[in-house]
This record gives structure tokens, C-alpha cells and sequence, in this order.
């Protein structure tokens, strides 16, 4: 049986079950009978937990850091060895390898990343690197003018030292975004066009706002003379919202050589580590072009230190009471949690066609514990501590986004009754903020623009036989819009209406009031007129 033939969250849940040692030998061979969905779903599995370990690190003090942090880390050990076994270990080569199309001998401009540079060199599968000066004149030919490369001395590929150059992230962005463009033949390897789609997938999740502040903490270097009491901290930005899909996908296709200076990194973190460079990068640059107020150097108070963060968005560092800075870096932490927190599902926000009395219901449902979608309330209270914390988190932020919905007056949390004007408004324009804010929207098919109306004439032969064109025919009149039929009456009724809606053929259709206007005119003229 394939995972095509059966639910995909049930097949996750008995990939969950063998990791856990808990799968009986009927579950176990029904996931070797599709090996590729297996190996697919181990990978999702060390995906998020590996982003759960991240977030767990950079989220949680104290005991509960560690002992949260320990599991994952199980977690991820467990999933490592079943994967191991069925695939075998990742490969070591960081050059290529023998089934990726590259030919033997070819040199290839690599780009690996080392957090907040990018290093470029040229080698390839049984292929000399190039020289310091053969590698400027590759990078001539990539566009990349303007970078101020430098040479980077801590690259070892199979423990031999290979020329590399290096330079800061920020200052290579468009360059990186250039390198995901398809190209023929082979002058850019796997780990170059890698770089280039992650670059393009920040610069996506930047331009739809889906980015928060991260107050992070520098540790004190040896001799440092700081006050008493004080760190040295900095803004970063971290990317909100990212696919797990997406990170899936791109863990799988991590070229080696990308982590070449430090092959021991973990491979399923490296993807978030370098969207979230290149999302800092790219807010960096925007933040220094903005003009804002001084801050104090020494800031003590709360409001002083929050004073220098917004006035360094761009990054610069500043030292702060520890205590202060501490208590506010945890805040925007609590405050940005169900942004940068991994989900394995989404909340739906479902919209209705209207009833006989012309109420549109929308409703927000969630996944439940047995993954079906159920209403967001009804899963708050029947789901696991975990799950009910998350599903309320994004139904608060959902609220603050749509405050339709804390309209009083409906039977639960998460439904709310909408006028015809506010259904109109949430398939038109509201609905596409929701979506861009990470939420699933379900409305009723729309057709875009309005359609301009013509007059229609119908006529009818009389039972007199008169040949020619004195015969005289009964005759109606309507309005069409686009193919859409109307009457006198039913003009008037949508007249009357604040927005006026109509379902045609599946899908609705507004129509302009000056429009309806028209047509009801042109109607009332011709009211008498019924024989031609």
C-alpha cells in the first residue's frame, strides 16, 4: 500500500511510533512499502525537532532550558539512527559526488557560508583549486562588481588549505539573489545555486513583513572592560512564518559544501541559521538608511534601553544592564514565540455562502489531536497543554488582526456572523493580509471586477400570422451583466442593498450601485412598452 492510498498525518504518526520504538511489525512494514515516504517523513520529523531545539534555546532560562533542549536533542539522535539505517550516513564530500551530473575534472565557483560572511572558492570533484587570482577572475564573470573580497584563510577541503575569498554578508545580497537565475552549463556548483534560493526565499519572507526583533546577547570577551553588572547586546531579525515545508526541502538538498568550514555543523539547522543572517542582513541595511533620534550611550532604565534598540535596528552593538535588557529580550521573545515557533499546522479561517436570511458564518477551525479540523475552541479545550497554548496563541493574534471576531454575541470563540459588506471585504482585500500573516483562508470563489450591464430585449410571437415586418411580437425587457440575467425586481433588491452581491454560476459578482441604477432607469422607461 502506498502513502498516497492512506492519510499522510496517520503515516507521519507511524514514522513517530518506530522512532519511538513503539511501532508493531505490521506498522513497520507498512512503512517499508513506501521506503521514499518514509525517509520523507523522517526528515520532517528531524526538521522540527531540530527547530523546536533552536527555539527551546533561544526561548527558555534555567532548568527547564536544558531539560526541554535534552529531549529534542534525543529526538533528534533517534531519528539521525533510523535514518542512518535506511539511507546510510550524509555524505562527506564536500565537492560533489558521483550522482549529481557535474563532470569529472571541472573546477566550480563554491559559496559556503560562515555566519555573517559568505566565502567563494572554486574546486571541483577530482579538479585542482584555483588561485586566489583565477577565482577573482571567475567572480568577474558572476556579476559580482562592487563586493570587496578578501582572502578568507581558514578553509581546509579533505584537509588540504584550498584559496578562498570572503566578505560580509550584507554586501552581497544582490549578488547571492542573482545566483538562483537557471543557467546552462556547469560554471556554478550545486552549493552556489543553493545560496541563491535561500536568498531569494529571505528576500520573499522580508518584502511580505514576515520578520521580528531579536535582542541578542554578546558573551564577554576575554579582557573586555564592561560596567558591573552590564552586556554588550545587539538586534537581529528573525525570520517569522518560514514553510516547514520549505525547510524540509531545503535541508534535503544541502550541498556540503556550504558548511565546508565546518562539515560538523548540524545540516537540518543550517537552513534557519542562514535565512536568519541573510533576513538580518537585509534589515540592517534598511535600518541604517533611517534617520532616527540619538540614544544615550549608558542607557539604565527600561525606557532607555528600549530607546537605544529602536535607534539601533541596523544592529550596532551597545552595552546595557544585564537585568534590564535580560528581562526585556525575554518579553519580545514571549511576544514573538507564535511567529518564529514551528507549527505543524495552521488555523483556517472559513467563510460561509450566505443563508436564507443572508448571514455569512465564518468560523475558525484548528487541527485536533486526531488531525481533523474542528472548531478552534472546541480544540483549546480538548487538546494536549502543548497544542491548547499554541492554538490560543494564534487565535489572539488572529483577533488582533480581524477584530471581527470579537464581535459579542456569537455562540464560541472563533465565529462571528459577517454583513454582506464585511464578507465582501475579507474575499477581497482582508483576506490576502491573513493569508500573508501565516493563516489558511477559505472563502466562497469570487470573480474579480465588475461586469458592465446591456439591455436585453424579448420577444415573442403573437398568435396573429401576419407575414413580414408588420408582425407583432409581446416583448420583455432585462438587464444582463456579463451572462448574468436580471429583472426589474430584482435590480431594485440588490439596489437597496450596501453591497450589492450576486451568485452566478459559482462564483459571486459584485455589481455597481451607479450601474444598477442605469438599469433600473432604462427598465422603468420601457415598462409599457410589451408589443412590437
Amino acid at each position: 500500500m502506498s502513502v498516497n492510498d492512506i492519510d499522510l498525518n496517520r503515516f507521519l504518526d507511524l514514522v513517530q511510533l518506530h522512532v519511538d520504538g513503539a511501532a508493531t511489525a505490521a506498522q513497520v512494514q507498512q512503512l517499508e512499502s513506501d521506503k521514499k515516504a518514509w525517509v520523507a517523513g523522517l526528515l520532517r520529523l528531524l526538521d522540527e525537532a531540530t527547530l523546536s531545539a533552536e527555539n527551546a534555546r533561544r526561548t527558555l532560562r534555567g532548568r527547564e532550558r536544558s531539560t526541554v533542549v535534552s529531549d529534542f536533542e534525543s529526538e533528534i539522535r533517534r531519528v539521525d539512527d533510523v535514518l542512518n539505517e535506511l539511507i546510510g550516513p550524509a555524505a562527506q564530500n564536500v565537492i560533489g559526488s558521483e550522482s549529481d551530473g557535474t563532470p569529472t575534472g571541472l573546477a566550480q565557483l563554491q559559496v559556503s557560508w560562515v555566519k555573517d560572511k559568505v566565502v567563494v572558492w572554486a574546486s571541483g570533484r577530482d579538479a585542482e583549486a584555483e588561485s586566489v587570482d583565477e577565482l577573482y577572475t571567475r567572480l568577474d564573470t558572476t556579476g559580482s562588481e562592487g563586493i570587496e573580497w578578501s582572502e578568507f584563510d581558514g578553509l581546509k577541503v579533505s584537509g588540504q588549505k584550498v584559496p578562498a575569498l570572503s566578505a560580509p554578508l550584507e554586501t552581497c545580497l544582490g549578488w547571492l539573489g542573482s545566483l538562483a537565475k537557471p543557467e546552462d552549463g556547469y560554471e556554478l556548483a550545486p552549493s552556489a545555486r543553493w545560496m541563491g534560493l535561500v536568498t531569494s526565499l529571505a528576500v520573499r519572507s522580508v518584502a511580505l513583513g514576515r520578520a521580528v526583533p531579536h535582542l541578542h546577547k554578546h558573551r564577554k570577551r576575554r579582557n573586555e572592560d564592561l560596567p558591573k553588572g552590564s552586556s554588550r547586546f545587539e538586534v537581529r531579525w528573525v525570520p517569522a512564518l518560514v514553510s516547514a515545508r520549505q525547510v524540509a526541502e531545503l535541508t534535503r538538498a544541502l550541498p556540503s559544501a556550504v558548511i565546508a568550514t565546518d562539515t560538523k555543523t548540524d545540516r537540518s539547522g543550517v537552513v534557519m541559521a542562514v535565512v536568519s543572517d541573510i533576513t538580518s542582513a537585509i534589515f540592517a541595511e534598511a535600518a541604517e538608511k533611517i534617520r532616527v533620534a540619538d540614544s544615550m550611550d549608558e542607557p539604565q532604565s527600561a525606557i532607555e534601553v528600549s530607546e537605544s534598540i529602536l535607534s539601533r535596528l541596523d544592529g550596532e552593538p551597545f552595552v546595557a544592564p544585564g537585568a534590564v535588557a535580560g528581562d526585556i529580550a525575554r518579553k519580545l521573545d514571549a511576544w514573538s514565540a507564535p511567529l518564529v515557533k514551528p507549527r505543524k499546522s495552521r488555523l483556517v479561517v472559513q467563510l460561509d455562502s450566505p443563508d436564507s436570511q443572508g448571514a455569512w458564518y465564518l468560523q475558525v477551525l484548528a487541527l485536533s489531536s486526531d488531525k481533523k479540523l474542528q472548531p478552534c475552541e472546541q480544540v483549546i479545550v480538548n487538546s494536549s497543554t502543548t497544542r491548547s497554548k499554541e492554538v490560543e496563541q494564534d487565535l489572539e493574534r488572529l483577533e488582533r488582526l480581524y477584530p471581527e471576531l470579537l464581535r459579542p454575541g456569537a455562540r464560541r470563540r472563533g465565529e462571528v456572523i459577517l454583513s454582506q459588506e464585511e464578507a465582501w471585504e475579507l474575499m477581497q482585500s482582508k483576506g490576502h493580509t491573513l493569508s500573508a500573516a501565516g493563516y489558511e483562508v477559505r472563502t466562497p470563489d469570487f470573480a474579480k471586477g465588475k461586469p458592465a450591464p446591456t439591455l436585453k430585449l424579448n420577444a415573442e410571437a403573437t398568435g396573429d400570422s401576419v407575414v413580414g415586418a408588420q408582425q407583432l411580437s409581446n416583448v420583455s425587457w432585462s438587464v444582463m451583466f456579463d451572462d448574468l440575467e436580471l429583472d426589474a425586481e430584482q435590480i431594485r433588491d440588490l439596489a437597496r442593498e450596501a453591497r450589492p452581491l450576486i451568485e452566478n454560476n459559482g462564483k459571486w459578482v459584485e455589481l455597481d450601485h451607479l450601474d444598477l441604477q442605469k438599469a433600473a432607469a432604462a427598465l422603468e422607461e420601457r415598462e409599457n412598452i410589451n408589443r412590437l
